[in-house]
């Protein structure tokens, strides 16, 4: 069975790019537009790992790391936030949850390494 990626971010055409990359790398792909409906389907189905954008309209990735953290079963899911601002210091995004960070542009394959990794430990 195809491991479950949940992508959250506000920007489509990466989303929708992102997407069809991860699909052809096997992987069954859902996404959410805003941080505000990642734990409302975090809840209603499982995934393997979140990709999150930090900077989005309605709540801030570090905020939803720290949603996602506050809830037990969630305490192992692997987030890794990705963010346009390169002034946000990793190691302060991974204080709020986070498993790893990526800056884009987003080297595709950088990340499905980064995925392979927390999904195949």
């Amino acid at each position: 069975m195809p491991k479950r990626l949940l992508i959250v971010d506000d920007e489509k055409a990466f989303t929708l790019a992102l997407r069809r990359r991860l699909e052809l790398s096997g992987y069954e792909v859902e996404e959410a537009s805003g941080g505000s409906d990642v734990f409302r389907r975090l809840l209603q189905r499982p995934f393997d790992l979140v990709i999150l954008d930090y900077m989005m309209p309605d709540i801030r990735g570090n905020k939803v790391c720290e949603i996602v953290r506050s809830e037990a079963r969630f305490k192992d899911l692997p987030i890794i936030i990705v963010t346009a601002y390169h002034n946000q210091d990793e190691a302060t995004l991974k204080s709020y949850g986070a498993t790893e960070v990526l800056y884009k542009p987003v080297a595709v394959e950088e990340l499905l390494a980064l995925i392979d990794k927390h999904l195949h430990q």
